[in-house]
C-alpha cells in the first residue's frame, strides 16, 4: 500500500476529489498511478470506509478516544474533513462533515467496494433487484455511487482507478 502525505491529500481535496481517500481525476496530485491511500482498489475488494455526519469534529474525537485513531485534517476549503490513521500511520477511514456533495449521505459507515466498470455494475444492481440510491459522482477513477441491495443494505461502488 502506498501512503501519501497530508499535503497531497489537502491538495487533492482542494482540486475536487470526491472522498477522503481516492481521487476522481488522474491528473490530481493525490492520484498515484492507480493506488489510493487505503487500498490498492483491486476490483471486488474494499477500497475504504467513510462516515459522514453533522458533527464531524465530535465524531472524530470519539473515534480518536475509543479506538486510538489519529485524525489528520483534510481541507475542504472553509472546513476540514478528517483522514483517520491507525497507530502505525496507515489510513483506515474518513470522517466527513455532512455538507456540500455529502449533505445527503446517511449518518452510517459507508463501505466502498472497487469495481472495474461502474456503469455496468450499476446496471447489474438494478437487474438483480437492487436500487441505485445515488447516481455516480463523476466518471472515471474515483467516481462512486451508492446502492441498496435487495435486503436494504447500503454500499458504495467505486470505479477502480486501474480501469474505466
Amino acid at each position: 500500500m502506498d501512503i501519501v502525505s497530508t499535503d497531497d491529500l489537502n491538495d487533492a481535496a482542494s482540486a475536487g476529489s470526491l472522498s477522503l481517500w481516492t481521487s476522481a481525476r488522474p491528473d490530481d496530485p493525490y492520484h498515484d498511478g492507480g493506488r489510493d491511500a487505503m487500498s490498492d482498489d483491486t476490483a471486488g475488494t474494499i477500497a475504504g470506509f467513510d462516515l459522514t455526519v453533522q458533527d464531524a469534529n465530535g465524531v472524530r474525537d470519539f473515534y480518536a478516544d475509543v479506538v486510538g485513531w489519529k485524525p489528520e485534517p483534510l481541507s475542504m476549503g472553509d472546513y476540514d474533513d478528517y483522514m483517520m490513521l491507525a497507530q502505525d500511520g496507515n489510513p483506515v477511514a474518513g470522517i466527513c462533515h455532512a455538507r456540500s456533495g455529502n449533505a445527503d449521505l446517511p449518518p452510517q459507515w459507508i463501505v466502498y467496494v472497487a469495481v472495474d466498470d461502474l456503469p455496468a455494475s450499476l446496471a447489474r444492481v438494478v437487474e438483480k433487484g437492487g436500487e441505485v440510491v445515488r447516481q455516480p459522482t463523476g466518471p472515471g477513477p474515483g467516481g462512486f455511487a451508492l446502492i441498496k441491495d435487495p435486503a436494504g443494505a447500503v454500499l458504495a461502488l467505486i470505479q477502480n482507478s486501474r480501469t474505466g
